[in-house]
């Protein structure tokens, strides 16, 4: 199979160029030199501005997919961003709602609502971009905390870092710092059964042959081109 036609912009930098660090411009300014010189095909400059936002470029998907090394990969791309771990919301609900059994702190309501409260809030003080590297595989949370972002006027873009469930089992296996998590492996099937709205409400991304800057690449030149849209 040839696998340079689903090249991405990094993959042929490095293989044409030989470079070993890749920025942000250096794509952008590569992607824009490509099309202008390809025949009958739109000039798109995807060079982005000295500051996005506010916005929220929120990665979803379930544990092995790559949300969190991704996300600093992101905050490194894009000017004016900030890694937002809504886990900590959770983590500082406990002490209070620790009579309250759940199996997931995002089964507590007052962590939707306050994901949405410290979201704004914070896009209200500093502006810019914030990433938020979080699974949410119930459709109700999702639509809960979006509808709370848009009535907050909040810009929010949504992907889905996705890789099939052998992938996501290897990867959950051999990760370093929690091998073999049960809890991990517990939401694969969660996983399965959000995916059909992932689909339709996310642009999902398929992780399993890309690295994690590849796929911050994507997804950063794919916040800016909304912006200038």
């Amino acid at each position: 199979m040839d696998h340079s036609i689903s090249q991405t912009p990094y993959d042929r930098l490095v293989a044409e160029h030989d470079a070993t660090d890749v920025s942000y411009d250096m794509v952008g300014n590569y992607v824009s030199h490509r099309r202008s010189t390809t025949p009958n095909t739109p000039r798109v400059d995807l060079r982005p501005p000295n500051r996005l936002g506010p916005m929220i470029i929120w990665l979803n998907g379930t544990f092995g997919a790559g949300k969190t090394t991704t996300a600093k990969e992101l905050t490194a791309l894009l000017p004016g961003s900030r890694l937002f771990d809504i886990e900590e919301v959770g983590l500082m609900l406990r002490h209070v709602l620790a009579s309250e059994i759940v199996r997931d702190f995002q089964d507590w309501q007052p962590w939707r609502g306050l994901v949405v409260a410290a979201a704004t809030q914070i896009l209200d003080y500093v502006g810019g971009v914030l990433v938020v590297p979080q699974s949410v595989l119930v459709h109700q949370y999702w639509q809960e905390i979006r509808a709370g972002l848009e009535t907050a006027s909040v810009p929010l873009h949504h992907f889905v870092l996705h890789a099939e469930r052998d992938e996501l089992v290897r990867r959950i296996e051999t990760d370093i710092s929690k091998p073999n998590s049960p809890w991990r492996m517990d939401h694969l099937d969660d996983y399965d059964a959000a995916r059909s709205w992932h689909r339709q409400e996310a642009r999902v991304i398929d992780t399993t042959d890309l690295q994690p800057r590849q796929v911050a690449t994507l997804i950063a030149a794919d916040a800016t081109r909304s912006t200038q849209a």
